[in-house]
């Protein structure tokens, strides 16, 4: 996921590319909730965390192209896609 990870840093504003190409990846893949329970680690709290994204993830996913989005959500263990606002592209 290494280069598609860079490809969907590449969208969202220059000031983020760091966060999301220069974070530690998880030892193993984190669940939809596990991934809000670590964004709020950095947010302060669930609430906040479910709020950021429900703001950046279908931002992103409007961005990208569906080819990108398609790879990255088939990398994801399920359930991600409706925390980018889309359908599984693995029940489509």
């Amino acid at each position: 996921m290494g280069d598609d990870r860079t490809d969907l840093a590449s969208l969202p504003p220059p000031r983020t590319t760091p966060w999301l190409t220069e974070a530690v990846p998880a030892h193993e893949p984190l669940t939809p909730a596990g991934f809000l329970d670590a964004v709020a680690v950095g947010t302060g709290t669930p609430a906040e965390a479910r709020r950021a994204v429900r703001a950046v993830l279908p931002t992103v996913a409007a961005t990208a192209e569906q080819p990108l989005l398609r790879r990255i959500l088939t990398q994801l263990p399920p359930g991600y896609a409706p925390l980018f606002g889309c359908e599984d592209p693995c029940r489509q």
